[in-house]
């Protein structure tokens, strides 16, 4: 017998998503640890190596428990539940998601108007910052929207 309450598709759907967020912004700490250890000493610059190798295992570990669960209900008759994009974090998902692509979108043409920074810095750090500003802005806009109310004070 098992001692916690079977969780519905839906509520095992927005825990996905939500493990998602995290590893999104695992990612982008990875992507802004890459990106820093181009400018320090190459000695420290190693070992910022194996701390963005770490944040990119905290990503793989959130989304391990999703590829499991989904490799264990492929199958489910009630798989569309799962898929739904009416249910709120579905919705915050999808926010989060067109926010990251328009503000990359946004600094992508600020580059290319600014094309002396563009040239400066070498391919791989610009997409490490990149990557590193897509992730974080989707992992942030994420959690504001995903927030739980701040309950005001009762007079």
């Amino acid at each position: 017998m098992s001692l916690s309450p079977k969780r519905s598709v839906s509520d095992v759907a927005d825990g996905h998503r939500r493990l998602l967020a995290y590893a999104l912004l695992a990612l982008g700490a990875r992507y802004v640890v890459s990106a820093a250890a181009h400018f320090v000493d190459p000695k420290f610059g190693s070992s910022l190596g194996f701390v963005a190798d770490g944040f990119a295992l905290v990503a793989v570990g959130f989304i391990v428990p999703i590829v499991v669960w989904k490799m264990r209900n492929a199958s489910r008759a009630d798989w569309h539940l799962y898929r739904n994009q009416d249910g709120f974090v579905a919705q915050t998902i999808a926010r989060a998601h067109h926010a990251s692509w328009v503000a990359t979108f946004l600094v992508l043409v600020l580059l290319e108007t600014v094309d002396t920074l563009s040239e400066t810095l070498p391919p791989a750090i610009l997409f490490d910052a990149l990557l590193a500003m897509m992730t974080l802005t989707f992992s942030v806009v994420y959690f504001y929207l995903d927030r739980s109310p701040v309950a005001e004070p009762r007079s």
